[in-house]
């Protein structure tokens, strides 16, 4: 599992980052497959956590996008 100082430290880097295999980001519009699948994945393995409402760029680097109607 990630460290909350480590996910403080990745968002506030202005480079690209590279997600480890215990990583995910997710722009958490809907209950999307990918979302789904991933939390399958995470379930069934090691674990790991999703970070949602955010969007990987195609440089690498996150942007924060927010979570739209999360009722």
């Amino acid at each position: 599992m990630i460290s909350n100082e480590k996910i403080i430290q990745l968002l506030s880097e202005d480079k690209p980052i590279f997600e480890p295999d215990t990583l995910e980001f997710k722009k958490a519009e809907d209950m999307s497959q990918s979302l789904l699948e991933t939390i399958c994945a995470f379930a069934f393995s090691n674990g790991g956590t999703i970070l949602l409402g955010m969007h990987q760029q195609k440089d690498g680097k996150l942007k924060c996008i927010g979570i739209q109607n999360a009722e």
